[in-house]
């Protein structure tokens, strides 16, 4: 009997200890462990809004102060568990910076401070992100031939597409390309040419400025075009081999030609060795072909392959002076967003 009496008195120790210091070190440490796992919750949603905007802002061309005052507006829809101190959005090279420096404030926070009766700034936040685009390279190659008896110099459908690539070869330099590379078909002696400082390709006088002088590039009689196969061979090892200080993570090829059999014929079997290459090297490789109609005025056509790697334009010689021609372009090929932390 005195037993029993001394059981029930440690059943009841226990009981009261499990009440009085057990049962409130389980209920702080619960609290404090949703109140970590809602800081990185909220965390998070700023890390998305952040990004969200410095992604907006590498397609636009919006100011830093624009931005910034954008990200803020979103930031205050997490009060009040967030109070931002600074919002900085500089842009750098081919990428926009962001950060956000801030305090936050939970449940738990507010109750430690009602208790000790002191105001409490809240735990210290900070997320830093950069929108940039891939690090990428581009090969734009020039179809330079022409029907029998046309004037080598002065062709209008030439000089056009000499024009148009000249523009955006500056488009992709100004969107952050890091290596642009200019090339005719055909070349002088081989089937694609480089252009540069020490080219051997014929060039006719020239009004104004074009990248690499490439707006006074001669044309070819199409009489004289090498062997198709040969030449988009030529054409896909010149992507592939397209290389420099910096590992690319993406490399580009565009066609300007004129709309012609022969040259649709190069167009496509120049992708499709490109899309082998890019499945067996694991390789990121998009390719662009633009058919421009001898025309003023021509039906605009597009089409893209199922892998979404290649992409096929007719488009008229009015379609390609116009600023919506390289924008399609530019998504095309620089579409793709990279966000670092």
């Amino acid at each position: 009997m005195q037993r029993s009496r001394s059981v029930r008195a440690q059943d009841g120790s226990a009981s009261l200890l499990f009440a009085v210091v057990v049962l409130p070190l389980m209920l702080v440490f619960l609290s404090v462990g949703i109140e970590v796992s809602q800081f990185f919750g909220v965390r998070e949603e700023v890390v998305e809004h952040l990004d969200f905007e410095l992604m907006s802002a590498l397609r636009s061309g919006e100011s830093e102060s624009e931005v910034a005052d954008r990200v803020r507006a979103r930031l205050h829809r997490l009060r009040p568990y967030v109070e931002v101190d600074q919002v900085q959005v500089t842009r750098n090279g081919g990428g926009v910076d962001g950060s956000m420096r801030g305090r936050y404030r939970g449940p738990l926070i507010e109750v430690a401070a009602h208790l000790i009766g002191a105001s409490v700034d809240g735990a210290p936040l900070e997320v830093q992100c950069r929108a940039r685009r891939p690090r990428s390279a581009a090969v734009i190659v020039l179809d330079r031939t022409l029907p029998e008896g046309a004037d080598l110099c002065g062709n209008a459908g030439l000089v056009a597409r000499a024009e148009a690539i000249s523009r955006l070869s500056s488009r992709l330099q100004s969107a952050g390309v890091e290596r642009i590379e200019l090339a005719v078909f055909p070349g002088e002696g081989q089937e694609i040419e480089m252009v540069g400082v020490d080219d051997r390709i014929p060039r006719c006088s020239s009004e104004g400025a074009s990248q690499k002088d490439i707006r006074g590039v001669q044309g070819v009689a199409q009489g004289n075009v090498p062997d198709v196969l040969s030449s988009a061979l030529r054409i896909a090892e010149s992507l592939v081999a397209v290389s420099g200080a910096a590992t690319f993570e993406q490399r580009s090829l565009i066609i300007v030609a004129p709309h012609r059999e022969t040259s649709e014929e190069l167009m496509l079997t120049s992708f499709s060795l490109l899309e082998n290459e890019a499945i067996r090297q694991q390789i990121d490789l998009q390719s662009i072909g633009v058919a421009v109609d001898e025309s003023e005025h021509g039906n605009f056509f597009t089409t893209k392959s199922s892998s979404g790697r290649s992409a096929y334009l007719r488009v008229s010689r009015e379609d390609l002076s116009g600023a919506s021609f390289e924008t399609a372009l530019l998504h095309h090929t620089q579409g793709r967003l990279v966000i670092a932390r």
